[in-house]
């Protein structure tokens, strides 16, 4: 489960994932914008690991 904290840093804010040790997932110029880019960004990893996964499957098959 992730564990999300928004903090402002100068004039952006950003997403720091603290479960895996404050990493920055997401960053904009609102609150509301980081998180909606840390969702994307997110989303895209996820898609992109199913992807790498089934390339792995079919290639192990062959």
């Amino acid at each position: 489960m992730n564990t999300f904290q928004v903090i402002n840093v100068g004039k952006m804010w950003r997403v720091v994932d603290r479960s895996k040790g404050r990493k920055v997932v997401g960053f904009g110029s609102t609150a509301q914008g980081a998180l909606a880019k840390a969702e994307e960004l997110e989303a895209k990893l996820r898609i992109a690991t199913e992807y790498l996964i089934a390339s792995r499957k079919v290639a192990n098959e062959a």
